[in-house]
């Protein structure tokens, strides 16, 4: 992933509050679209330019061909106004990110994220290096607000947790039982992915804790009952089911 700088040179007719409210109505039809990760909006005038820090999955994000209709609409409002752009220069490497994925065809996606990470929160099944969401069809209106919204409550959830004070229990059960509401708009994001994309999209449940390690080896699959523990563990993935298209972990608190 990378950060980067997008500029518009901005005549001297248009006001400043005309460039605020076009250019942050870019910058969230980007993020919206997938182009750009995390909600930055801080806009900076230098000279006749105003310039906005992005966060890119990948150094052609801003790519006119990653472009959706709602990017077009208001990328065409801003050039109506007078302004030009985008110029996009690349600062470099976000080094606490990871790469995005390089497969040509991904064997499935996982979808994840935790509170440490501004990375898209689908992951493919092969490098388990995130995947820019403008890789698959939008998951909502021609976005993809659905797998967005997820990915801000799972992480909502993953700080409760971690803090391990007010609603600790409660986000600790919507991260990892299977019938909380936020696995199941999550594994709804997943069937519509595998639907969309051919696939096969995976939903990743949290486990942290564990009776004993002989229990966690036992562990069934909380969908179907069924065994689910893998031969060998694949990256962090310890349980995978094909059937109901989970995976898990052995407990955090004995791993």
């Amino acid at each position: 992933m990378y950060l980067a700088q997008v500029s518009y040179f901005v005549p001297e007719s248009v006001d400043a509050e005309t460039v605020e409210f076009l250019f942050t109505n870019l910058l969230a039809t980007w993020y919206k679209n997938g182009q750009t990760c995390g909600h930055r909006m801080e806009l900076t005038f230098v000279d006749s330019r105003c310039l906005a820090p992005v966060m890119l999955p990948e150094g052609n994000a801003l790519a006119p061909e990653h472009d959706n209709a709602y990017v077009r609409k208001d990328a065409e409002a801003m050039l109506a106004a007078g302004m030009r752009g985008p110029e996009v220069t690349i600062l470099g490497e976000d080094l606490e990110e990871p790469a995005v994925c390089a497969c040509p065809l991904p064997t499935s996606y996982i979808l994840f994220t935790h509170m440490f990470t501004q990375a898209p929160p689908l992951q493919c099944g092969t490098c388990f290096r995130p995947v820019p969401l403008y890789r698959i069809p939008p998951t909502s209106d021609g976005e993809y607000l659905g797998i967005l919204g997820w990915r801000d409550d799972y992480q909502a959830c993953d700080t409760l947790w971690l803090n391990s004070g007010t609603l600790e229990r409660a986000a600790t059960r919507e991260m990892s039982r299977v019938d909380s509401s936020l696995s199941q708009n999550g594994r709804s994001i997943c069937d519509a992915i595998t639907v969309s994309t051919g696939v096969p999209t995976y939903y990743y449940l949290f486990h942290f804790h564990g009776r004993s390690a002989k229990q966690e080896r036992e562990r069934q699959c909380p969908g179907c009952g069924g065994a689910w523990r893998l031969d060998k563990p694949i990256s962090i993935i310890d349980f995978r089911c094909d059937r109901c298209r989970l995976m898990s972990s052995i407990a955090t608190d004995l791993s």
